[in-house]
This record gives structure tokens, sequence and C-alpha cells, in this order.
């Protein structure tokens, strides 16, 4: 009786283990800060590199010069066989230039060269001259399933007046993918399934 007790508690741990789906996260970069976290200077938000690979806490672009930040890098992750069904994004980005009031679109952001939706970006930056925004943003499943995520952040427009540029940097990457349960393969049940029959032979053979 042990013996089918054993067997029957590892078929059902093996069940459980199999229809349990999993979160797979890729972090790149510290967060160095805080949502909101202003004002902040750009010796300051380059200071905290230490340990992040490029781009990240690398101030691309000038706002007194007329030049539009641009930063791009991707994610690389792997799921092991199984399918994801959901997925998001959290972005530290520092200095976009959208303060609460004057919401403009600063910023065009795209997965895998797809223009997303960016609205939780406008009027977002908080206090000027600067600041770090945290969001978060919906990831296709679609575009994950092989792998790697491109991400492409560009400054295109400044709601700040008293330039004509937009500098932006950023300080981390989170993806955060929630995938489907794998599936026993075909003949693991069968496999179980014998296994508790020979220990019930056995049992039956020393009565």
């Amino acid at each position: 009786m042990t013996l089918l007790k054993t067997l029957a508690a590892s078929a059902a741990f093996s069940l459980c283990a199999a229809a349990a789906s999993a979160t797979v996260v890729d972090m790149i970069g510290d967060q160095d800060f805080a949502d909101g976290t202003a004002p902040l200077w750009v010796t300051d938000f380059e200071a905290a590199s230490a340990g992040d690979p490029a781009p990240f806490n690398i101030f691309v672009g000038s706002d007194p010069f007329r030049t539009f930040g641009s930063v791009e890098y991707s994610h690389a992750f792997s799921l092991n066989g199984a399918a994801p069904v959901s997925a998001s994004i959290e972005i530290g980005i520092f200095d976009h230039d959208s303060p609460a009031f004057n919401p403009v679109d600063t910023l065009d952001i795209y997965f895998d060269g797809i223009l997303q939706d960016d609205t939780v970006w406008r009027g977002a930056s908080g206090a000027l001259p600067s600041a770090v925004t945290v969001r978060s943003m919906f990831v296709d499943p679609a575009l994950l399933s092989d792998g790697v995520l491109e991400v492409g952040i560009f400054a295109v427009a400044t709601g700040d007046r008293r330039f004509r540029g937009n500098g932006i940097g950023v300080d981390f990457s989170k993806l955060t993918i929630n995938t489907a349960a794998v599936p026993l393969p075909a003949g693991a049940p069968l496999l179980i399934g014998a296994l508790g029959l020979l220990g019930f032979v056995r049992k039956r053979r020393r009565g």
C-alpha cells in the first residue's frame, strides 16, 4: 500500500507541475529612481549607471541644442516551450518633458518595430526641470514567441516651451510574461498509470 501511495503522490505531483503556469521576468538595468523623482539633473541620472549596461542611465539628445533623444535595446528570455498568454513592460524614463500642465505627446515607443499606444506617458513627467517617470505598458504576447522583444523609445516633441529639443534617458526596463501551462507528453499519463498497476500487482503477489 505504501508503494501505491508513493506512486499516486508522484503522479499527482507530476500532473500538478505540468498544469502550473509560470511567470518569466527579464530586468535590464537597476531601478535607481522611483516614479516622480524630481528635480533630477543629468549628472545625477548618469551617476547612477554603475553596473547598468548601455544604453541605460545615459542621457541622449539635448533640450537646448534642439536634438531629440532615442534609446533602443532588446529583452532576451526563455519561455521553456510555454506559450505567452499576457505580458507587460515597466519602464523608467528620465526627462521626457510632458508635464501635467502641458500634456504633449513627446514620445514614440515601438515594440518589435510596431508603434505602441503611449498615452500613459502624456502629462506624466512631473515637475520640471526634469523627473523620472515609471509606467507600465501592455505587450502583445504574439511578439514574444521568438524569445526577444526589441524596444525603441524616441523623443519626437517637447512639452517644455523653453527648449526646441528633448533629450531622454532610460533608467530600467522590466518585462513580465505570464505563460500557459506546459502539457504533459502524450505518453506520460500512461506511464504513470502503468507504474501504479505494477505496484498493485506486486502487492497482490506478496499477499
